[in-house]
Parts: structure tokens; sequence; C-alpha cells
């Protein structure tokens, strides 16, 4: 009776394992890919909104007026690696709510799934992120409604970023709740190489005086 509870708490206990790990690794790499696709953009002059930077102004950050992007800012200014923290613990967030509806609820292949994720991730910029930016006396820069006052095609820029981070994570996340893609799997030499279709047709064929090897025209009598 003891052995038949325990093995049910833990494939329980695995399972929750899995479901932790795939939303802490899906939010990694889906914010990873955001955070480039946002960035490249904004540094071509698509929009102004400086995404990694305003979110750690938001939260607390100090800036300056020598501000950047990158992960860890520069000397002085704790908006950008504060940010990166906050964005990180925001996705994970994400990717637990998308664990517990849409991977859950809608049973169809991965790439559907990514689809209603890229959605709410792109509805929390524009009805979120976008006005409490906008509202930020912290902030110099006026980006409106939807982000158009800091350049009209800041909606396609959130847009492709929201499904530069939903496609990965939501394939990630699939891959990683899986039981089967944790097992370790040991491939025998041998047994690969029995499988090769036509491994037979490999082996060296014994010599033929009247035919070359390769299985060529054997030349006629006398010639």
């Amino acid at each position: 009776m003891a052995s038949a509870s325990a093995r049910p708490t833990g494939h329980t206990i695995a399972a929750a394992a899995r479901w932790v790990s795939a939303a802490i690794m899906g939010a990694l790499v889906g914010g990873s890919a955001f955070l480039i696709v946002a960035g490249w953009f904004e540094g071509r002059g698509y929009t102004d909104v400086t995404f990694n930077h305003s979110l750690g102004v938001l939260i607390g950050g100090a800036g300056t007026q020598a501000r950047t992007d990158a992960a860890l800012g520069v000397s002085g200014d704790t908006a950008a690696p504060t940010g990166l923290f906050w964005f990180a613990l925001l996705s994970v967030l994400v990717m637990a709510g998308y664990g517990l509806t849409v991977h859950r609820l809608l049973r169809r292949r991965w790439y559907i799934q990514a689809l209603p994720l890229a959605l709410a991730v792109f509805l929390l910029v524009m009805l979120v992120y976008m006005p409490l930016v906008d509202g930020h006396s912290a902030e110099e820069i006026s980006v409106g409604a939807f982000g158009l006052d800091a350049g009209g095609a800041t909606p396609m820029v959130f847009a492709l970023a929201s499904l530069a981070y939903a496609f990965p994570a939501a394939r990630v996340f699939s891959l990683a709740a899986t039981a089967g893609w944790w097992e370790v799997k040991e491939v025998r030499a041998e047994d690969a190489l029995a499988e090769i279709e036509g491994i037979d047709a490999l082996a060296a064929e014994p010599a033929e005086p009247d035919r070359p090897r390769g299985g060529g025209m054997v030349p006629p009598a006398g010639a």
C-alpha cells in the first residue's frame, strides 16, 4: 500500500518539476527573442520605445542621460538591469499562465498554441505597458495610445516581438513539459548501424574475375 501511494506522489512531483522548468525555460528563450527583436527595431529608428530601459524606470530603476538598452546598462544606470530582471520574472509568470490555460485547454500543435500566447503578450504590451510608460513622469518620451506617438510602426514592432516571443517559448514549453524529453536514451553503436537501411549493401562483395566491382558490364569472351 505504501509503495502504491508513493508512486503517484512521485509522478506528481516529477510532473510539477517539469511544468515549472518548462515555464522558466520558455520564458527565458521567448523573452530573449522579444528583447532582441524590439531592440533591433528601436536601434534602427522604427520606434522610440526603449523597452528594457523604460520597464526598469517604471519599476524604480534610476536612469542616466547616457542610457542604453544593454543588459547591464552604463555606470550609474540601474534601469537597464532592473528592467531585465523584472522582465524575466514577468515572462515566467506569463508562461505559467500559458501553461495553466492555453497549453492545458487548447489541444493543438505547439505552433497553434503559440498564436494566443503572442496575442496575450501583445495586449499586455499595448494595454498595460504603454499606458504606464506614457503616464510616468521620469520618462521623457510620450508614447501615446498603442505607442503611436513613439513612432507609427511601434504597434507593428511589438507585434513582431510578441510573435518572436511566443513561437520559441511555446515550442520549448511543449518539449520541456513532456516526460520523454527528459529521459536519457542510451544508443548502442551496433544497434544504430543495424538500423541503417541497406547496411548489408555496404558489405564487401566477393571478387569475381570476370565481373568488375560495382556490377559493370562483363566483356565478351576473347575480347
